[in-house]
């Protein structure tokens, strides 16, 4: 499909690269190389396939490991402290004594253990064990569970956090849920994806009375990649995601793409990256590994 483009698009495609190439510079970009990021882009042939690799790169959120450790201050000084505090499980005096606490040889007296999210497979998902180990700075290891140990847990604990990347449909949640009947559990349990989708979030929230889904940052629509957000798709007085979803789609075709949804799961079309991981809700152009296709970032 052709595209009349926007004056001047190869030096907008020239000045993302360069902005790209800045940020693993810097660092942000914790994970690739400028190598990677130029061998990704040899996938794209034509101007208008470039063009859409550059609204890629514009659109991508990137939370880096200095992020995931930002995120695990909000959650251990603020979401987990008021959770408890609302179910009055547990009362914290300062969040110097209860980080202390934590920390502390003694902390398997405390009311709460921590684990990750497996795959309805039996196997932790690499994602949430990776984010479980980002986050190990906050909490004792002995506090830390596999959901085998759920059965068989003390009576003083009254409740479990689960960590996540990232909540997207949910159908793998409530698998999980359904899996380790949590929801016939006597214990609380609090699912904290680093991000989520804010109609699944609602929407779970409702389906339980022990279970609460409180995600570090919501995922609105507009980060939906088609959803027409980006301001490098509005040109020419026009906005243009439906025709740069026939250019994705062509991509996809002509390149062999073997998957069900090239879209991402639940067709979200996102674009928002963690250093340890792609979530399958993302664009599979990002991900996808093949002979015919260089990936950008790690699945």
């Amino acid at each position: 499909m052709n595209i009349q483009l926007p004056q001047f698009s190869e030096e907008i495609v020239d000045r993302v690269l360069e902005k790209c190439e800045f940020l693993i510079e810097y660092k942000y970009w914790d994970t690739i190389s400028e190598t990677e990021l130029h061998s990704w882009i040899e996938n794209f042939e034509t101007k208008e396939d470039r063009y859409l690799a550059a609204i890629i790169l514009d659109s991508i959120i990137f939370r880096n490991k200095k992020s995931i450790s930002t995120f695990g201050a909000n959650i251990f000084q603020i979401i987990i402290p008021q959770f408890l505090s609302e179910l009055k499980i547990y009362e914290i005096d300062s969040i110097e004594s209860w980080e202390k606490s934590l920390r502390s040889p003694e902390c398997r007296n405390l009311p709460i253990r921590f684990s990750a999210i497996e795959n309805v497979d039996r196997y932790p998902a690499k994602s949430s064990s990776s984010i479980f180990r980002d986050l190990t700075d906050y909490f004792n290891k002995q506090i830390g569970i596999i959901c085998t140990e759920l059965a068989t847990l003390p009576e003083h604990i009254k409740c479990v956090v689960f960590f996540d990347d990232i909540l997207g449909t949910g159908s793998q949640f409530e698998t999980f849920v359904k899996k380790y009947q949590l929801d016939k559990s006597h214990l609380n349990f609090l699912y904290i994806p680093l991000a989520a989708i804010r109609e699944s979030v609602e929407r779970i929230n409702t389906m339980y009375s022990n279970i609460k889904v409180y995600p570090v940052e919501f995922i609105d629509p507009s980060c939906s990649f088609f959803s027409g957000s980006s301001p490098l798709m509005n040109f020419n007085e026009k906005e243009h995601s439906a025709e740069f979803l026939s250019v994705y789609t062509n991509i996809c075709k002509k390149n062999n793409i073997k998957l069900k949804n090239s879209k991402g799961r639940g067709d979200n079309a996102l674009t928002y990256i963690f250093h340890h991981s792609t979530p399958n809700n993302n664009l599979a152009l990002l991900w996808y590994e093949d002979e015919n296709w260089t990936y950008l970032f790690k699945r």
